[in-house]
């Protein structure tokens, strides 16, 4: 289910036109909260335009059915003012997605398990005179600690919505 921006979003036109094209009963109205069938919304857009083009396209020069240029071009100049800012964001150092970031620290959390799972062994050369039963309590403590450590990708996310959610606020 879609909203009224999705299918302005996925048709190519303005919010305004599709309030305009659900008002004339155009596109199928919507399903209860769930929102629109984009589908359904998308076959109705393409026969509508199908009938405009065999009407010789005498009811686009309504008002009720135009597309307002000016809308449509303040909405297209937002869209690149906010990517190319994020663009510059990121090749400043100062931005960075949260896939990546999850990523990167996923990438230190096995490596940092790597060294820890040598320490066992370390310490056996080190120590000689340690029992085994010592060097294998350390080991299971590892064990155990690594397998915390794996949930930490949750914890990354939560992390990253809190964040998100502050800066929301403040």
């Amino acid at each position: 289910m879609a909203t009224q921006k999705d299918i302005s979003e996925h048709l190519g036109v303005g919010e305004r036109h599709i309030r305009k094209l659900l008002s004339s009963s155009i596109l199928p109205a919507s399903k209860g909260a769930g929102g629109y069938d984009i589908n359904a919304c998308r076959m109705a857009y393409i026969n509508y335009l199908r009938n405009l083009s065999k009407s010789g396209g005498e009811e686009a020069a309504t008002p009720t059915d135009a597309i307002d240029i000016e809308e449509e071009r303040a909405g297209l100049t937002k869209a690149q003012r906010i990517s190319q800012e994020l663009k510059n964001e990121i090749l400043e150092g100062r931005y960075m997605p949260i896939d990546t970031i999850q990523e990167i620290l996923s990438k230190i959390l096995i490596q940092v398990g790597g060294i820890l799972a040598a320490l066992p062994l370390n310490l056996k050369r080190k120590h000689p005179e340690l029992e085994k039963r010592v060097i294998d309590s350390i080991q299971a403590e590892i064990i155990k600690h690594q397998n915390e450590a794996a949930k930490l990708d949750e914890y990354i996310e939560q992390a990253v919505y809190e964040s998100i959610e502050q800066a929301r606020g403040s």
